[in-house]
């Protein structure tokens, strides 16, 4: 007789939980492992809006409370396994401001405090494991080395990553800082995520999540007011189309602000792409080769392009607003997950533009929790 194998039991705790991107992420990870389960006992943040999704698609609302005012007490209570972390990126992003790396902004002092009851002497359990997300500024400012030098001291081994959804074959370009950090002697995390060797067209990919492109097309409300590229003739956007691979990073600001948050959509080819060129260009390539491709070689590469706002009026190109069906499949949440019809169009964005990508998350438990 076969005797089965022990199921590991992991508490989680989420902290700054949003729209549960990360919890999303560990039920798709966890969903394909039949010796460990996961259980999250507490979740925090202080947002009601994104409180309000959560709770939507999980049955329980988040913590509304302030985790600086969290205490030792606190943390012994839970008796996580597993800490989830994605604090807030703004001090560290050029819109944001990054104020000397971010350390002395007020922003940062709710994840100062952590990591300090983290280390105190209180504490009677630890987590095993720690799992931080942010942007990739993040992972350079001496907030977050001084986080991993305590880690270390205390016994930590860590591994530090930068990671996108294109890196798992996904068609949508988000590089995000990640650490992880684990107390087992015996697992410590894996030191690199492995990139798949092509990226599946945009319209392939969002019919494999069941979204199809042709709702969006039909929806007019996501139409770009043609005032905002006779505003913005010169400026460069970035605009795909069905067989782009390379979706532009969603910020909270999609939707209202057109520049630099995130990709339009065409329905039309962009052009008559050359086919030796479309050979040529790798979907690993390096994004500042990528960019200087797309600006200097305008017309071609996987159907994507950045378009000045005077030639889309020229081309009558009619680009549209990814929808929020569309955004969620792209990072990654499950089929169901839905937002309250409760919320504007903006807040949906601003939520989901704040959140992460729940692909990236569980191929990264992979590394940490195998």
């Amino acid at each position: 007789m076969v005797e089965s194998a022990t199921v590991r039991n992991l508490r989680v705790v989420e902290y700054y939980s949003g729209i549960g991107g990360a919890r999303a992420g560990l039920d798709k990870w966890s969903g394909r492992k039949k010796t460990v389960s996961t259980e999250v006992v507490a979740s925090f943040d202080m947002n009601e809006v994104v409180n309000s999704v959560y709770r939507l698609n999980f049955g329980e609302k988040p913590i509304a409370k302030s985790i600086e005012h969290l205490s030792v007490a606190d943390i012994n209570r839970h008796k996580a396994d597993l800490w989830l972390l994605s604090p807030p990126c703004q001090p560290f992003t050029k819109g944001g401001g990054r104020n000397g790396g971010g350390d002395h902004d007020p922003r940062c002092n709710s994840f100062a405090h952590l990591t300090d009851l983290l280390f105190s002497e209180g504490v009677t359990k630890k987590p095993e494991y720690l799992l931080v997300e942010n942007v990739p500024a993040f992972g350079e400012s001496s907030m977050l080395n001084q986080f991993v030098a305590n880690l270390q001291k205390h016994g930590y081994n860590c591994v530090k990553i930068i990671a996108s959804p294109t890196q798992l074959g996904i068609p949508y370009h988000r590089p995000r800082f990640y650490l992880l950090a684990s107390a087992a002697a015996d697992r410590p995390p894996k030191p690199a995520l492995e990139s798949c060797s092509e990226i599946i067209p945009l319209r392939v990919f969002l019919a494999s999540r069941a979204v199809c492109l042709d709702a969006g097309n039909a929806d007019l409300t996501l139409r770009v007011d043609k005032n905002v590229f006779f505003k913005h003739k010169d400026y460069r956007f970035d605009v795909v189309n069905e067989k782009s691979r390379h979706v532009a990073c969603f910020t909270k600001g999609y939707g209202q602000n057109h520049r630099g948050s995130g990709s339009l959509y065409v329905e039309k080819a962009l052009s008559d792409a050359d086919p030796e060129q479309e050979q040529e260009a790798k979907p690993d390539e390096p994004e500042a080769k990528r960019m200087k491709r797309s600006i200097d070689t305008p017309r071609t590469w996987h159907g994507e392009q950045w378009v000045a706002g005077g030639d889309i009026l020229a081309m009558n190109l009619c680009p549209r607003l990814f929808s929020t069906d569309e955004l969620l499949a792209l990072h990654g949440y499950p089929r169901g997950f839905v937002l309250p019809n409760t919320l504007s169009l903006k807040q949906k964005y601003r939520a989901i533009g704040n959140s992460l990508s729940c692909d990236v998350h569980a191929a990264l438990f992979d590394l940490l929790l195998y």
